[in-house]
């Protein structure tokens, strides 16, 4: 690491274009206290739901880890969170007012004296800037996003040749996504389709599944759901103690040493977004504002965003998971068109957002812990992480074969990893399909509008109170990107 009394003239070097070779120039000394992000050759890269795929996805998945010997297969049903995008407006104008402001003072605590970033490092911070960035940039795909779904189309295309390298048409192929626009035009999706095609995505036929928007976004239409999320959010003090407990202070206390001056946790929040958005947007290179933290830091802020989804999406409360049970009724109901009626539609193809995958993977069992997860303790070995389950791209896709013995076989990847269908008994390579329909059938019984209606409402739309608890929710989402605005 070098030395901080030379942090001065490196900067000023910075002007010239000559820092870089100034530093080469120096030997770095072995050991040392301070953690400095340029020497990391294997650094710390799991950023909860704003992790790139690559980062998560499996490697080397090939076809009989989807197909058993002597069966083939006959459909597919694929769930895909959208790839890598920019952020909404909130934390767009979040990052434009404040990490200018945060350069500068890191800048100037560093020729101070005061911050212990190496020299390494602060070179990087000072080169940093925010680009082009801005709110017409509201949420769409990056071009990292466009590579993974592309990328994801290939590999399908390539493990299932006899489903996926038919002529594209609307009898054989559906696909659908949360978009308001007409799925054509819909740069969420699209990539993938390309992928599967394997050329340019301007000459698109496929068929819209449907209804989609309900079991892409049934949240939205309950309103116990949204009842629950506030009332989770004081019992269980998921993002409530642990947000104000020892760890996360001690990592605003750590990034306030780091930089040289005193932070608040909307500026940790910041900077932090900053540091995962940049690193998912190019994985392959360095992250300038993830030299604030240690590694340290970063697996006590991956285990914040833990519990935050495990509260709103997964295992807190059962809400969250019953409620996806018109996506298993989807899937089952697509695979029965196949074993009972002889369908001949190849590929269902659905895309939303993590809290549908979340939902999804809940229901079906994965990720499940022994213990619950709570603000009390960090277990690095738990099951349940959003960087690995929940990342940018990440899906799940069944399929299902014929066999030659005459029955039916279901297997089942979570983000190209070959995955056991909990309850099932033949582990990763799946299950048959009667098996699959005494672990999953039972939900195909979904009254989602009992489940989701409060008490004293008649219908989930119909009570004014069912409607302000919806509306606070909503409320309560909106308050908290303003509140990361200075």
């Amino acid at each position: 690491m070098i030395m901080r009394e030379l942090v001065p003239v490196i900067l000023l070097l910075i002007l010239q274009g000559q820092a870089l070779e100034v530093i080469k120039a120096l030997e770095h000394p072995q050991g040392g206290e301070d953690y400095c992000l340029a020497e990391d050759s294997n650094p710390f890269v799991l950023c909860g739901s704003k992790t790139p795929y690559v980062f998560a996805r499996g490697e080397n998945l090939n076809p009989g880890e989807l197909v058993p010997e002597g069966c083939t297969p006959q459909k597919v049903w694929l769930l895909a969170r959208h790839g890598t995008r920019y952020p909404g407006n909130g934390d767009i104008l979040a990052m434009q007012l404040n990490l200018p402001q945060l350069q500068e003072k890191v800048i100037q605590a560093q020729q101070d004296g005061t911050g212990s970033l190496c020299a390494e490092d602060i070179v990087e911070l000072s080169k940093w800037q925010l680009g082009q960035i801005n709110i017409t940039w509201n949420s769409i795909l990056a071009p990292e996003g466009e590579h993974e779904l592309k990328n994801l189309g290939m590999s399908y295309k390539a493990l299932l040749p006899e489903l996926l390298n038919l002529p594209f048409d609307n009898k054989t192929y559906q696909f659908s996504d949360t978009s308001d626009t007409d799925f054509k035009k819909s740069a969420h999706s699209l990539p993938l389709v390309s992928g599967l095609k394997g050329n340019d995505r301007d000459d698109t036929t496929c068929a819209a599944a449907s209804p989609s928007n309900f079991i892409l976004l049934n949240k939205n239409r309950c309103y116990r759901y949204g009842n629950c999320q506030q009332q989770n959010a004081t019992t269980t003090m998921a993002n409530g103690t642990f947000y104000d407990g020892p760890e996360m202070q001690g990592v605003v206390a750590s990034v306030s040493s780091r930089l040289g001056f005193d932070v608040s946790f909307v500026d940790v929040e910041v900077i932090y977004d900053a540091c995962r958005y940049y690193k998912a947007w190019e994985p392959t290179l360095p992250s300038a504002w993830c030299a604030a933290f240690t590694p340290d830091d970063l697996k006590i802020l991956e285990f914040w965003q833990d519990l935050k989804y495990y509260y709103e999406d997964g295992y807190g409360h059962e809400i969250n998971y019953k409620i996806a049970c018109p996506l298993v009724k989807d899937l089952i109901h697509h695979f029965r068109s196949v074993t009972e009626d002889g369908d001949t539609t190849k590929g269902v193809f659905y895309f939303s957002h993590s809290e549908a995958l979340i939902k999804m993977m809940t229901r079906l069992g994965l990720h499940h812990d022994d213990t619950p997860l709570t603000h009390s303790s960090i277990d690095p070995d738990r099951l349940w992480r959003s960087s690995l389950h929940a990342p940018f791209g990440t899906n799940v896709a069944f399929t299902l074969s014929s066999c030659s013995n005459g029955g039916w076989w279901v297997s089942l990847a979570e983000s190209e990893t070959p995955t056991a269908i909990p309850g099932c008994s033949g582990g990763t390579a799946g299950c048959s399909w009667e098996e699959f329909l005494q672990v999953l059938g039972p939900f195909e019984d979904c009254p989602f509008e009992d489940m989701c209606k409060l008490e004293g409402c008649l219908h989930s739309w119909e009570s004014i109170s069912c409607a302000v608890d919806s509306i606070q929710s909503s409320l309560q989402s909106i308050f908290a990107s303003i509140s990361k605005l200075r």
